[in-house]
């Protein structure tokens, strides 16, 4: 008989046009091709889904559970509990509800899983429906949300909520973005430090994309039950046939405030000393944020498009610095692995083994990243040098092949380490 995983998620990851739902189609397909698994889904829905679209499930999914919607006055109940209390982050008022409790523990009492994997910090609440049923329970926490939130701080902001800050009306969105900004995401910060130590310790083991993170938690929390799954990257030929249209991509959806802020850097700081370049914005991307750049002749965008890899093969170079982050950023290593060279800071090549000036070019400052990308433009065998170097390293360390065989690795510590006895179902 097949094990059973129960996958808990903050979004429905179909269509995979963000980092994050990239991740999370390949360790579910992973999970199911390659380690054998009877994938099961309960999904929360992000900004923009609706129940409808979990009727175009893949194929490894045996079954969807969609989450009740938290409705406004439950968020804020949430919400006047949590101020005070100062231990639970805000952003897990989002998705907390008696309902969702109640459906989650007949999804586990109908599914009976071997393990269940929980992604990210947010919902990590509802570990108490998992280890009241005795499963054994993951905590993906993809990276550690406490730096992100740090950097932003040290740097130019930014929201907290991301994609689910789609009901400007609403309290919560009102508070984190208002006046009071830097110190509640402070304060979240504070607060997500905590719950990472505190659902850390509780889980039977923790997942991370970057192994510089996996051993941060680990020396916080003690254990030995913090792992690792890098991202994958398709690798592609080198594609001599397409043409070059624009100097310079940046991919992103730019429905998330890192991304525009990371835009904004970019337009703002870098691009004015490279006089006459173009850049091409890649993915999803609001009205509002297209308006921001109308003035701006050089910079065009796309909109959300079927196909990264094929827009971004038109234009010369990745440049892609970040304005905070953490964690491994999808967009890098998938540019790396079509042969597209990179250009990018400190933050975009964190967690990554690369050897910067060959692998990948880097630079924090923007006369010093200008400087780089300019070489890139200028000098056409040095540019092939980076990208055929780049593609090669994504080749070597970063097959989904190989990241999946660490997901498993993660989900075998789980299952001989839980701390929940024996399950009536399972003598």
């Amino acid at each position: 008989m097949s094990r059973r995983a129960l996958y808990i998620t903050t979004r429905l990851f179909w269509p995979a046009d963000s980092g994050r739902k990239v991740s999370l189609y390949h360790y579910c397909q992973g999970m199911h091709e390659q380690l054998g698994y009877d994938v099961h889904l309960f999904s929360f829905l992000e900004g923009g889904q609706s129940p409808e679209m979990a009727d175009a499930k893949p194929d490894f999914l045996s079954s969807i559970t969609v989450a009740a919607e938290v409705g406004l006055p439950e968020k804020a109940a949430n919400l006047s509990r949590a101020l005070p209390d100062g231990s639970m982050p805000l952003q897990c008022c989002l998705f907390q509800s008696r309902e969702n409790r109640r459906l989650l523990s007949e999804t586990v009492e109908r599914i009976d899983p071997d393990v269940a994997v929980i992604d990210m910090v947010r919902l990590a609440p509802y570990m108490d429906v998992l280890k009241g049923a005795r499963v054994p329970a993951v905590v993906n926490f993809d990276d550690l949300l406490s730096k992100r939130y740090a950097r932003q701080l040290g740097g130019m902001g930014g929201n907290i909520l991301g994609q689910y800050d789609s009901d400007g009306s609403s309290l919560l969105a009102r508070l984190v973005n208002g006046p009071l900004k830097r110190a509640v995401l402070g304060s979240e910060a504070k607060r997500v430090a905590g719950a990472e130590d505190r659902y850390g310790r509780l889980a039977d083991a923790c997942l991370f994309v970057s192994p510089v993170e996996a051993e941060e938690l680990d020396s916080r929390i003690g254990g030995g039950k913090c792992f690792y799954a890098t991202m994958g990257a398709e690798i592609a030929e080198p594609d001599a046939g397409t043409e070059r249209r624009y100097d310079f991509g940046f991919v992103g959806n730019m429905n998330y405030s890192a991304n525009q802020d990371s835009l904004r850097f970019l337009v703002s700081e870098v691009l004015p000393l490279l006089p006459n370049s173009t850049l091409r914005v890649i993915g999803a991307c609001s009205e509002r944020v297209e308006l921001e750049y109308a003035d701006n002749g050089n910079v065009s965008f796309t909109g959300w498009v079927d196909s990264i890899a094929e827009n971004l093969r038109q234009c010369t170079a990745l440049l892609a610095p970040f304005a905070y982050g953490s964690g491994i950023k999808t967009k890098v290593l998938e540019a790396m692995g079509m042969g597209v060279p990179v250009v990018t800071n400190s933050v975009g090549l964190e967690g990554l083994f690369v050897e910067r000036g060959v692998e990948a070019l880097c630079a924090d400052a923007p006369e010093d990243l200008a400087d780089e990308a300019r070489r890139l433009l200028e000098d056409e065998g040095f540019r092939a040098s980076v990208a055929e170097a780049g593609r090669e390293y994504v080749k070597r360390c970063h097959t989904w092949k190989k990241s999946i065989e660490d997901l498993g690795g993660c989900l075998d510590f789980a299952l001989k380490h839980a701390c929940v006895g024996p399950r009536s179902k399972r003598e």
